[in-house]
């Protein structure tokens, strides 16, 4: 019995991901997204000025300050964002464009809308790279695992 529990559980994480790596792969970013993947882009430079403090470098709530505020920054790479107004619980890029423009009231994460709307866009841009190049690691490795126990269970 538990033996089938866990092959229900493990099918609605495996369908719940695949779910996700489609809508992100299949999903055609543009080009400004794909060219921020250098340390030179506009937007990583944006990110690495305002941002990487407190989320860090790669976007994992880690950076130099993150011990000294409450909450602890987001973990972009995760794909999970505070402020969600869609049906599928996956932040939209406006709901993280708001979230960048407003902050927190009541936290460490202020609002940046002093930066204009071309830098919040290409700050947005940033967080979606490192949101999409997170879940695509986390998925990857899901299925190395399922790959694996699939095969000694055979």
């Amino acid at each position: 019995m538990s033996q089938l529990l866990l092959s229900f559980k493990r099918a609605q994480v495996s369908g719940a991901l695949g779910c996700l790596a489609i809508a992100l792969l299949l999903g055609t970013p543009d080009a400004s997204a794909q060219d921020s993947t250098s340390e030179d882009s506009p937007q990583r430079k944006l990110y690495l000025l305002h941002c990487a403090g407190c989320h860090g470098k790669d976007g994992q709530g880690d950076g130099i300050a993150a011990r000294f505020v409450f909450p602890k920054p987001r973990d972009f790479t995760t794909g999970r964002m505070r402020l969600v107004r869609t049906v599928n619980r996956v932040a939209s890029v406006e709901d993280i464009r708001d979230s960048i423009s407003r902050g927190f009231p009541g936290t460490s994460m202020q609002g940046w809308e002093q930066l204009g709307p071309e830098s919040l866009d290409q700050l947005t841009a940033e967080v979606v790279r490192l949101r999409e190049e997170g879940v695509r690691k986390e998925l990857v490795q899901s299925l190395q695992e399922d790959g694996s126990t699939a095969e000694t269970e055979k």
